[in-house]
């Protein structure tokens, strides 16, 4: 009983922590492992590999469409690009433009490249309201519609990177208590501020003004061609049209986004 009481008297005298430095201290332990685990997760995926049966999602289509050029030959897939939805040769087209989009790796390249096979359905439309082939018009704007919503599937891919990326470069603050909010920006090695996240935002901006451009162009030449074509064809393109502008008020960009998301600062900025 007596060790008991002396070493319960011992133990009390010793000094103890401020609570602020246990605050800290758990801070910095808490962020330290998050900093561990991220290391890990991203060692696994880089060092992740597929076994090549299980890519069947992107190499069937990639080896149908290589199959078919070497079969068909390059004249035919050449002679395919200006196919439209009822000629023979509108599925070698469309399985060209599926190899051009599994060959494209980024989410940016993607999407610019989505946006181009849009103005390519419109530019089908057209041709053949002009030919006057009425029956094909119906499918050629269903295709239109559907690039359309690839258009957004793309930048929604490149939005959710950009928060992902922002997610990442802000970590925990280490100088205060628990979950408190950061007031400095992150910086990396060599005190630089990480503009990843600033770059990814201008890219994603940037191509939404492309896109609204290109929407812009379309919707005037498909209300070209609502004029021009017989009253069985007009509820498609007037559909075609109603969807262009909807997509493009979905995707317009905010007022100011490209003086709010600014460069990073050279040395010759700051004289």
């Amino acid at each position: 009983m007596l060790s008991m009481y002396l070493n319960v008297r011992w133990r009390g005298s010793m000094p103890q922590p401020r609570p602020e430095f246990k605050a800290q201290a758990r801070a910095q332990f808490i962020y330290a492992l998050q900093q561990s685990q991220q290391a890990q997760w991203e060692k696994q995926q880089k060092s992740a590999k597929k076994p090549i049966f299980q890519w069947h999602g992107a190499l069937v289509p990639t080896l149908a469409a290589v199959l078919l050029m070497l079969f068909s030959g390059v004249g035919t897939v050449a002679a395919s690009s200006n196919s439209l939805p009822d000629e023979p040769l509108y599925p070698v087209k469309i399985a060209t433009e599926k190899a051009r989009e599994i060959l494209t790796f980024s989410d940016e390249d993607k999407a610019k490249l989505q946006v181009t096979f849009v103005e390519t359905r419109v530019n089908e439309i057209e041709k053949l309201a002009d030919q006057g082939k009425t029956a094909a018009i119906a499918t050629a704007t269903t295709n239109l519609v559907n690039q359309l919503d690839k258009v957004d599937l793309a930048i929604k891919r490149m939005e959710t990177a950009e928060i992902t990326q922002s997610t990442r470069s802000t970590p925990a603050s280490t100088t205060g208590p628990l979950n408190a909010p950061t007031t400095e920006p992150f910086k990396g090695l060599g005190g630089q501020e990480n503009t990843t996240s600033n770059t990814n935002n201008r890219k994603t901006a940037e191509l939404k003004a492309t896109l609204d451009r290109s929407l812009s162009n379309n919707i005037s030449v498909l209300e070209k061609v609502l004029d021009k074509v017989p009253t069985s064809a007009k509820t498609a393109i007037q559909n075609a049209i109603d969807t262009s502008n909807i997509k493009r008020q979905q995707n317009t960009i905010q007022p100011n986004t490209f003086n709010r998301i600014k460069p990073p600062k050279t040395d010759d900025d700051s004289d």
